[in-house]
């Protein structure tokens, strides 16, 4: 018998999303039993394991690798505590437990097993249908990894663009880590295993660098995204390789807009050919 036990370390979502899960899900392949320590939320990530799931509260640095500062010590203490009761009961019965850590280096993606997510057709029945969904991220510890916030002067131009064209738009991502656009609907804050749907069923998904984004890619569903223009060690590649090679398993059309780390933001109209020429294929 054998099981396999997350450590309690995981919730940055970009990262979880487009490398965690596929690393526990390949390494519990043949696990009789999954245990899975994540942030609250984020259970329909790995939904095909029928894991037990440990929701955790914990806060630290935002790539959780190394938790340090650990701002929350007591919760981490608390859910390890919880964890190791499921890894005694575990070797109690026979089973050989692995507990998986993360550690700074990328799993590659020949050791991950990546699977789509969402429903295009259950969205379509829900009538949640979207020519663009758009993910206006708000978060206040985007630089330097991500760039900065998109201005909302700017994404006014942007939505007032497509609405004249006839699309329709919805917002999506965390309330308190996006807005909500003008204009636009508002289906931030629903389920993940909705959202998956959501976008799954969207025409386009445009935003800055965001997990959002990378969810996209996960969804077959293309997208434009803008992102910082910087080399990033630990994957040996700027964020364009990354957005069109090494978080992109299916190949979903993505059009990747570098910007200066430190120069002005992207200009609406460059956005919107993009956007237009992507829509033009679909």
């Amino acid at each position: 018998m054998y099981a396999v036990v997350t450590c309690p370390f995981v919730g940055e979502f970009g990262w979880e999303l487009m490398s965690w899960q596929g690393w526990v899900r390949a390494q519990a392949a043949d696990a009789d039993h999954v245990v899975v320590c994540s942030s609250r939320g984020l259970r329909p990530l790995y939904a095909d394991l029928n894991p037990v799931f440990v929701a955790h509260d914990i806060e630290g640095q935002r790539d959780c690798l190394g938790m340090k500062p650990c701002r929350t010590p007591a919760r981490v203490d608390a859910v390890q505590r919880k964890l190791n009761t499921y890894i005694s009961a575990f070797e109690r019965s026979g089973c050989e437990v692995r507990q998986l850590v993360p550690t700074k280096q990328p799993v590659p993606l020949s050791q991950q097993k990546i699977i789509p997510f969402g429903d295009a057709e259950r969205g379509r029945r829900r009538g949640e249908v979207y020519s663009v969904v758009v993910h206006a991220r708000n978060r206040q510890h985007s630089l330097p990894f991500g760039g900065a916030n998109y201005p909302v002067d700017k994404w006014r131009v942007i939505i007032d663009a497509l609405r004249s064209a006839g699309h329709s738009i919805a917002s999506i991502g965390a309330p308190s880590a996006s807005f909500h656009l003008p204009d636009t609907e508002d289906l931030r804050g629903v389920p993940l295993e909705r959202l998956f749907d959501i976008i799954a069923a969207a025409r386009i998904a445009i935003g800055p660098s965001s997990g959002p984004m990378h969810l996209a890619s996960l969804c077959k569903t293309p997208h434009v995204v803008w992102a910082g223009d910087r080399f990033q060690p630990v994957i040996k590649a700027n964020n364009k390789t990354r957005y069109e090679t090494l978080w992109n398993p299916f190949n979903t059309p993505a059009h990747v807009i570098l910007e200066p780390v430190k120069g002005p933001v992207t200009e609406p109209n460059v956005i919107l050919v993009a956007v237009q020429h992507m829509l033009s294929k679909r």
